[in-house]
């Protein structure tokens, strides 16, 4: 077949042809193909003020917008009135524990994030290991408070170094991280303890 370029009523009919370089016309290009794509490009690069009015046979008019997308997500999260917890990224000793937390939080007792579900935890304060995603990491604990009265000896649960006003390291304080025997489902949290001279990461909790 006879490649051809012809102007027809002012309209550029290309036939077969194959072209180099830019093609400059004043009108539009218009495809009388029934089948197949009628265009096709090998350059990833955007082209500016080139429109679609579908996206994956999808109406334009059907999409959200980026700032509709973005007050989504701000509604869901403002919706959304779980407390914050974490595991913080410095340590400390017990005497220095009820310091650790940052402005709007403070050291947790157990017994504020226990149920860990009804909590968001605060991936971008806390500590995270790789398979975290959005969540507390497994094994890594810290210093919590107890419930107790002011206790030195070492006993799970109810040591908590003076009430976490000693460094001494013949003290001893709580320590929990969550647990990695998930068959026992009464224990999400694992405890132990630790002198109150160790340095040691605090759960924290929001106030």
């Amino acid at each position: 077949m006879r490649h051809g370029v012809y102007v027809v009523l002012g309209i550029l009919v290309l036939t077969g042809a194959g072209l180099a370089g830019d093609v400059v016309t004043d009108g539009r290009f218009k495809s009388t193909m029934s089948a197949g794509a009628p265009l096709e490009v090998a350059s990833d690069e955007m082209v500016l003020n080139l429109n679609a009015d579908m996206v994956d046979g999808v109406e334009g008019t059907e999409l959200y917008t980026k700032a509709e997308v973005d007050a989504v997500v701000a509604a869901a999260a403002a919706a959304d009135s779980r407390r914050w917890f974490y595991l913080t990224t410095t340590t400390h000793n017990g005497a220095n524990a009820l310091t650790a937390c940052e402005a709007g939080f403070h050291m947790a007792s157990i017994f504020e994030i226990f149920d860990v579900s009804n909590l968001r935890y605060d991936a971008g304060r806390g500590r995270t290991k790789d398979d975290s995603g959005l969540g507390p990491p497994m094994t890594s604990g810290g210093w919590v408070r107890t419930g107790e009265a002011a206790y030195t000896a070492d006993w799970v649960g109810v040591s908590n170094c003076d009430v976490w006003t000693s460094p001494n390291p013949s003290h001893y304080g709580t320590h929990v991280h969550l647990s990695s025997d998930w068959p026992v489902a009464q224990r999400i949290w694992a405890a132990t303890t630790f002198t109150c001279g160790a340095a040691m990461p605090v759960w924290c909790v929001q106030d």
